[in-house]
């Protein structure tokens, strides 16, 4: 006989598995930290561009997904793409972007977070094409800030950035916003079983 001690028990577990199970169907969405990464505004919004700009700019020819691109072929010295991330000292990012050499040399392509070299290429052969799952980086934050910095020159012809992106490799539970309702919804299940369980005893 289910007595109602036990109703409730099972009610408590049923409500804690409730409130677990629906925290488990809203996983962390990997937040891209670089704002106009795929350089999908038409231009470098969001970014700041330094040393030698010429031949530099967006357009749709060098897209690798979306609508735009952008295209790098500064000569004789390099030029510079960079952006400060709000970042989390001691925590781990990954980076990845999508890169394409039109060939040609002289031609150079680095990639820094912060004071941390993170890959360098050097007279890119033709034809040279890379995805972001290929250009995939991982660095530790040394600052609230990390400055995201692309270094280039390509004498003859354009290398070509596309898909830049920089996310946490930190797993969030659910947000402090979601637990009230996720509590509140447990308890409404406890009390609509412990009201069922109370008229059942009423009617025996």
């Amino acid at each position: 006989m289910t007595t109602l001690s036990n109703v409730k028990k099972l009610s408590v577990i049923a409500a804690g598995a409730t409130c677990l199970s629906l925290g488990a169907m809203n996983p962390a969405q990997a937040l891209n930290l670089v704002s106009n990464g795929g350089f999908e505004t038409g231009d470098f919004s969001g970014w700041t561009q330094s040393g030698n700009t010429g031949f530099t700019g967006v357009d749709s020819a060098s897209a690798n997904s979306g609508n735009f691109g952008a295209f790098f072929g500064p000569i004789g010295t390099p030029g510079f793409l960079s952006q400060t991330l709000a970042t989390v000292a001691g925590q781990t990012y990954n980076l990845s972007y999508f890169l394409k050499s039109d060939g040609g040399k002289p031609n150079s392509f680095a990639v820094s977070a912060g004071s941390e070299v993170l890959s360098t290429f050097t007279n890119l052969a033709f034809p040279f094409t890379s995805s972001p799952a290929e250009n995939t980086f991982s660095f530790i934050a040394q600052a609230p800030s990390t400055v995201l910095k692309f270094a280039f020159q390509q004498d003859p012809a354009y290398l070509r950035l596309d898909d830049v992106s920089v996310t946490s490799t930190s797993t969030a539970i659910p947000t402090p916003a979601l637990l009230p309702g996720l509590i509140g919804l447990g308890f409404g299940v406890l009390r609509k079983r412990k009201a069922a369980a109370m008229a059942g005893a009423a009617e025996s």
